[in-house]
């Protein structure tokens, strides 16, 4: 976990989606948050208290002790934080949404992109191939 200053972050994008608009102030408090996703070995103890094992948790592709756990709802997700809370003592939560932009943009108020100069230079035809365009379920 690291501690994390809190500031301004322009939240939204007026040239996103509808729901993206309009462009807006958001004062982040300070808060924590963790530098690395819960592994499988992390998660593992919460499943021993008989939690619903995740969707891909004896998929061999994505269960080794140090990979990412996947297939976690947000519910489990909400439910692992508060184990985890209860067994450490430590207050845990999920982060907002403003939050979680804030972290992932390390600082910058306003940016399209998290790394300094960037702009996405997709190819039109190769997106549209992939499907690049909209996103997927």
């Amino acid at each position: 976990m690291v501690n994390l200053e809190g500031g301004v972050l322009l939240m939204g994008c007026e040239r996103g989606r509808p729901d993206e608009q309009p462009v807006h102030r958001v004062e982040i408090a300070p808060f924590r948050v963790a530098v690395a996703p819960v592994t499988n070995a992390q998660f593992e103890p919460f499943l021993a208290t008989g939690h619903e094992a995740p969707r891909f948790w004896e998929d061999e592709r994505f269960n080794a002790p140090d990979q990412p756990v996947v297939g976690v709802s947000w519910f489990d997700a909400v439910a692992y934080c508060g184990w985890l809370a209860a067994e450490t003592g430590v207050p845990y939560r999920l982060p907002t949404e403003s939050e979680r932009e804030y972290a992932s943009l390390g600082g910058l108020v306003d940016a399209d992109w998290p790394w300094p100069g960037a702009r996405w230079q997709g190819h039109p035809v190769a997106d549209r191939i992939a499907a690049a365009d909209r996103p997927h379920p």
